[in-house]
């Protein structure tokens, strides 16, 4: 049996009765006590962290409905940055460093309340901004480097292998609602011309 004890950065993954995954935390803090833990749900994109008792998870390990994740597959791996990311990842650690590092009060929602606001005034920025690298930190393993702009996962990947498989003559993307009403196709078919444009 894999080691239970839960860890700052721990995942913790929910079950409901019927063994389908309802949902994946991670373990922000933890009292010095062991008494409490601050987790953060990493499947909800307006989640904040939220103070469980430990004693809570816990049961909730024993009895099955709860088990630590062994490997952790919100953490993307870290690789040389261009100067592009590396000015963007600066640009987000520096208005939200400041707040972090307040551990376990910005866990507060009041106490990160005047944090932001103050963050805000500093680097005269929106709320916005400042939550979402505050949602981006957390959930990438609490790592300056999770501030990486995701700029290598977006679009058609170099390697031909690993392109879009598309059909030639055939429309790429799902049938929007007035094709499927009226069963036509809209729009301009792929094919080897199109493809090169």
């Amino acid at each position: 049996m894999q080691n239970q004890k839960l860890f700052v950065n721990s995942v913790i993954e929910y079950r409901n009765e019927c063994l389908e995954v309802i949902g994946n935390y991670r373990v922000l803090w933890i009292a010095p006590d062991y008494s409490e833990l601050v987790v953060f749900n990493l499947d909800d994109d307006k989640a904040w962290p939220v103070v469980k008792k430990m004693k809570d998870i816990e049961e909730q390990m024993t009895v099955g409905n709860a088990r630590k994740l062994t490997k952790d597959p919100y953490i993307v791996p870290d690789h040389d940055l261009n100067e592009k990311e590396t000015e963007k990842r600066d640009w987000a650690w520096n208005i939200i460093k400041d707040i972090v590092e307040r551990e376990p009060y910005v866990f507060d929602p009041t106490e990160r309340f005047e944090m932001v606001k103050h963050a805000c005034k500093q680097h005269k920025t929106t709320k916005k901004p400042v939550y979402k690298y505050l949602r981006i930190y957390w959930t990438g393993g609490k790592r300056k480097n999770a501030l990486i702009p995701n700029y290598r996962m977006c679009g058609v990947l170099k390697d031909p292998e690993a392109q879009r498989t598309y059909v030639e003559g055939k429309k790429p993307g799902p049938k929007s609602r007035l094709e499927e009403q009226n069963n036509i196709t809209a729009g301009v078919p792929l094919n080897s011309m199109i493809r090169k444009i």
